[in-house]
């Protein structure tokens, strides 16, 4: 057997694998929103491009829901297509306004579209604005304060605000019930800020960076690398 023969193999007995988990353990009907949805979470880290084929499948059958389309814009982040995602974010809060996650998420990947060099008032004021929106919406939205201190240290070079809200989103995370899932978040940003733009020559003042990743980490985020998302 060939490589290309090998590959399509492994290929149809992954997703063979992954259908008899989603109809068998999660007892998901094949078609239904819940099951591509079921499918996307699955594929996301491997691939990312099929998960997010699932979730367009989903959208269509539910294209009112927002939750779907946070999930795409996190997907369509992890490829790099940040006003894509940046898109997809707005979207959810269009469907549900009090969305603080989608309105974190729509700042943040904004963020990362821009260059130091590119800066404009009226794009850094939708980016802080979008921050300050999920914070209204929810005062412990710990991505708010993670993204808004990325943006503070990262773009912005103001060490005072970079440190007040790297502070409360640490104290944020540490306190959440689901502190586990915001794991992915968290790593997910500092990838895309320090691996995404230091390959388009975008770079961070990570001297702003150290004292707080040095304390994020110790004792709580240890087991996560940081180039997973």
């Amino acid at each position: 057997m060939n490589d290309a023969g090998k590959m399509d193999k492994d290929k149809a007995e992954y997703l063979e694998a992954l259908h008899k988990i989603l109809t068998e353990q999660f007892k998901l009907k094949e078609g239904t929103e819940e099951y591509y949805m079921g499918a996307a979470g699955l594929k996301t880290n491997l691939d990312p491009e099929s998960a997010l084929d699932d979730v367009e499948r989903a959208i269509e059958l539910s294209p009112n829901n927002a939750s779907y389309h946070l999930v795409k814009g996190k997907i369509l982040l992890k490829l790099t297509k940040f006003l894509e995602a940046a898109r997809e974010f707005l979207q959810a809060t269009k469907l549900e306004e009090r969305f603080a996650l989608a309105w974190a998420y729509y700042g943040f990947a904004i963020a990362l579209d821009l260059r130091r060099d590119d800066i404009d008032t009226l794009t850094l004021g939708t980016i802080l604005l979008s921050y300050h929106t999920a914070v209204q919406y929810d005062s412990k939205c710990a991505q708010a304060y993670h993204f808004r201190a990325m943006t503070y240290g990262g773009l912005l070079n103001d060490l005072p605000r970079f440190i007040k809200n790297a502070n409360m989103a640490i104290r944020l995370y540490k306190q959440s019930k689901d502190y586990d899932s915001f794991g992915s978040d968290v790593s997910m940003g500092l990838q895309e800020l320090t691996q995404i733009k230091n390959g388009m020559k975008w770079k961070l003042n990570l001297i702003y960076f150290l004292s707080w990743l040095l304390s994020f980490f110790k004792g709580y985020y240890k087991d996560i690398p940081l180039s997973s998302i």
